[in-house]
């Protein structure tokens, strides 16, 4: 698993969610305050993008 800091997860995912990337979980908050989503790409298994 590789995990991206973005600035804007929400943002991100509705780019890759454009370009037809599939994600296995949507951008949700976590308790420690910080948002994160998980998407695959089939050839590089599956990526987190996390923004704080």
């Amino acid at each position: 698993m590789v995990n991206l800091r973005v600035n804007d997860v929400r943002a991100v995912h509705n780019s890759l969610e454009e370009r037809g990337i599939e994600f296995m979980r949507p951008p949700e908050q976590e308790h420690w305050g910080g948002w994160i989503c998980t998407f695959s790409v089939s050839r590089w298994k599956h990526h987190s993008a996390c923004a704080r």
